[in-house]
C-alpha cells in the first residue's frame, strides 16, 4: 500500500483563501466543472521563484505562495488575457520573462509584468501584453497542439517549439519588435514527411494551411502524445548533444528523437555547464570520427555520419560567435546555426525498449541525461556519452524508466548523391542475388 507521506495544508484548504487560487469559477449548474475533450497531458501551473501562475479554464492567476501562507493581502490576481478555449498547458520561458500558454488549438505568449508590479495591494486583474503564435497555423481546422516548449538553446530564451498531434514540429523564434516572427516560424517539420524521406532535399515543411494533405502509412504511428528537450545547458555535465536534442513519444508507444534541432540564431551562457557543453561536443566528434577511420570495415553511411558532425562542429568552432553583454552585467555568446548540414536533422528512431512490454499507449514523457564522467580542466578535455534516462507514461498510469547507453547524436539524411549511389548498389546486389 502507498504510504501518504502529507496532505494539503490548511491554508491551501477551504475556506482560506488559497483554496480559491485553484477554485475553478465555472460550473455546469450542480457545482462539478464541466469536463472537456482531451487533447494531451495538462500542464496548468507554472512557477517562477515562489510565484506561480495557474489555469484555470479560460482564466490564469498569479499568487506568491510565501505571501499567501502568511495571509499577505491580495491573495492572488488575475491576469486578463483573451484565451478562446480553456487553458491546458502553461510553460515558463527560460529567463522567467514570458510565459507560453496553450489551448487545445491555439498558443500565445505572454509577457510576464514584473514581481513588484503583481504584488501591489491591488487586487484588479493585470491585462499583460499577449500575442497569438501561429495564427493561421495554430487553428480548429488543424490537428490539436500537443505540447510547446521552449528551447534550452534560444537566443535571449525566446524559441517556442510548438508540435502538434499529427506530428508538426515548428520553431518560433519570437520577438516583440517584429510581429511576424509570432506569425510565421523559422522552422518546420513534418514528422511523416520526414519519416519517409530518402535525402535531404526533400520537402520537409508542414503544409500550408487548407492545402489538401496526402495519405501517408506513417501519420497514424507518428500521432505525438507529449516531447521534451534532453537538458539544459546551464546544468554543470551535461553533453553537449543533450540541450539540442527533441524527444517524441507518440501515442502508439514509440520513442522518437530529432538531434541536432537547433534555431537560427542560438545563445549559450558563461557558465561551467556552458564550457563542458562545447567540450564534451568537440571530443566525442572527434574521437569517433579518428575510430571510424581506423576502422577498414565500419559503413560507409556511418563514416560519412561522423564526416557531417566533423563539418557541422567546425561552423561552430571557427566562426567567432558574437558576445552580447546583458543588462544585468553577464555576457553571452551567441552562435548562428552551422550551414554545413541541413537544419533539419534525420528523424531517429523507434528504439525498441528492452526487455518487451505490453502494448500501451504513451500519454507523457521526460528525460534526464546523465552526467559525463569527467568535468574538464585546462589540460584535459570533458568526457562522457550522450546517455539518458528516459521516463515514459502510459494510459494506466504506469511509468516505465528507460536507460539510454548508447546515446543520441546528430545525424542528418543523406544527400542525393549518396542516395542515388546507394539506390544504385542496392540493385546491382539484388540483380547478382538473382542470378
Amino acid at each position: 500500500m502507498p504510504k501518504v507521506l502529507s496532505y494539503t495544508p490548511d491554508w491551501l484548504s477551504r475556506p482560506n483563501p488559497g483554496y480559491h487560487l485553484f477554485a475553478p469559477k465555472h460550473t455546469n449548474g450542480n457545482g462539478v466543472a464541466a469536463r472537456k475533450k482531451d487533447f494531451g497531458p495538462r500542464k496548468t501551473i507554472a512557477a517562477r521563484g515562489s510565484e506561480i501562475f495557474v489555469a484555470v479554464g479560460h482564466e490564469i492567476r498569479w499568487a506568491d505562495l510565501v505571501n499567501l501562507k502568511e495571509g499577505n493581502e491580495p491573495s492572488y490576481r488575475t491576469l486578463k488575457v483573451l484565451i478562446p478555449l480553456p487553458i491546458t498547458r502553461l510553460v515558463m520561458s527560460p529567463h522567467e520573462d514570458y510565459l507560453a500558454v496553450s489551448t487545445s488549438h491555439t498558443v500565445h505568449v505572454i509577457h510576464l509584468p514584473d514581481s513588484a508590479m503583481l504584488e501591489d495591494s491591488d487586487s484588479t486583474p493585470i491585462k499583460p501584453k499577449t500575442f497569438q503564435v501561429g495564427p493561421t497555423a495554430h487553428v480548429t481546422e488543424e490537428s490539436p497542439v500537443a505540447t510547446t516548449l521552449w528551447h534550452p538553446l534560444g537566443y535571449h530564451g525566446r524559441c517556442l517549439v510548438t508540435i502538434t498531434k499529427a506530428g508538426v514540429v515548428r520553431l518560433w523564434e519570437v520577438n516583440r519588435a517584429a510581429r511576424s516572427t509570432f506569425s510565421e516560424p523559422t522552422l518546420s517539420i513534418d514528422l511523416p514527411k520526414l519519416a519517409d524521406a530518402t535525402n535531404d532535399q526533400a520537402d520537409l515543411s508542414a503544409s500550408q494551411f487548407g492545402a489538401s494533405k496526402g495519405f501517408s502509412p506513417d501519420s497514424v504511428d507518428l500521432e505525438v502524445a507529449s516531447a521534451c528537450f534532453g537538458d539544459f545547458p546551464e546544468q554543470e555535465g551535461v553533453h553537449g548533444w543533450a540541450p539540442m536534442t527533441l524527444w517524441i513519444a507518440t501515442v502508439s508507444g514509440d520513442v522518437y528523437a530529432l538531434c541536432p534541432l537547433l534555431p537560427s540564431k542560438w545563445q549559450l551562457d558563461e557558465s561551467t555547464g556552458a564550457f563542458t557543453f562545447l567540450e564534451t561536443l568537440t571530443s566525442s566528434i572527434n574521437v569517433n570520427y579518428t575510430n571510424l577511420s581506423e576502422e577498414t570495415d565500419v559503413p560507409r553511411d556511418e563514416l560519412r555520419s561522423a564526416e557531417k558532425q566533423v563539418s557541422w562542429l567546425s561552423d561552430i568552432l571557427y566562426e567567432e560567435p558574437f558576445v552580447e553583454a546583458l543588462p544585468s552585467g553577464d555576457k553571452v555568446k551567441v552562435f548562428a546555426r552551422p550551414t554545413s548540414t541541413p537544419p533539419v536533422p534525420l528523424l531517429q528512431g523507434p528504439f525498441p525498449i528492452t526487455p518487451e512490454v505490453d502494448d500501451f499507449e504513451l500519454s507523457d514523457m521526460i528525460v534526464y541525461s546523465l552526467k559525463t564522467l569527467s568535468d574538464g580542466s585546462n589540460e584535459e578535455a570533458a568526457e562522457g556519452l550522450p546517455t539518458a534516462v528516459v521516463c515514459l507514461l502510459t494510459d494506466t498510469c504506469q511509468v516505465h524508466v528507460c536507460l539510454d547507453l548508447q546515446g543520441i547524436v546528430g545525424r542528418w539524411l543523406p544527400s542525393p548523391e549518396v542516395s542515388s549511389m546507394q539506390a544504385l548498389l542496392n540493385a546491382t546486389l539484388t540483380i547478382a542475388g538473382r542470378r
